[in-house]
């Protein structure tokens, strides 16, 4: 599965991956540090950045959700900021430096997506038509981006 499909099911079912707390609130981000995979948001005011990784998460996967949340406590110092690495395998060496990172992971293996999937009624097409869901703000702008869908002010 490609992350661009994890992607599209994450959207697609916040709630049953993430918790019914959760709502998505944007995704493919900008941020100085890079893009965002999901950003989500709670009633009780918490936010949470949450990068996707097809396969096995590195050590990599966790510093890099470790800067946007960085970004996003530098950029909003009220409100508080969790991050997340979901991927369809988290190795134990890498779940103890999570750990220590204070950064949470969720693994979701494929049988367990493929019942998302069904549950959802996300079809093969799906997975491949539009990553973007209306009402959810996508884009921004940074250094390292110059086609931008919508500017971070308006983030």
């Amino acid at each position: 599965m490609l992350e661009r499909s994890l992607e599209i099911v994450c959207v697609n079912a916040p709630q049953r991956i993430f918790g019914a707390e959760w709502s998505v609130i944007a995704q493919q981000l900008c941020l100085p540090s890079g893009r965002l995979d999901i950003l989500l948001s709670n009633e009780a005011g918490s936010i949470q950045v949450v990068e996707l990784k097809k396969g096995s998460a590195n050590l990599a996967a966790f510093s890099q959700v470790n800067r946007y949340k960085k970004d996003l406590e530098s950029a909003f110092p009220s409100i508080n900021v969790m991050a997340c690495v979901l991927a369809h395998e988290v190795p134990e060496k890498v779940r103890l430096a999570a750990h220590n990172m204070g950064i949470s992971y969720i693994e979701l293996q494929m049988k367990e997506i493929d019942a998302i999937r069904h549950e959802f009624e996300i079809d093969d097409l799906a997975l491949i038509g539009k990553r973007k869901i209306q009402g959810i703000l996508s884009g921004g702008h940074s250094r390292k981006s110059k086609a931008a869908r919508a500017p971070n002010s308006e983030a």
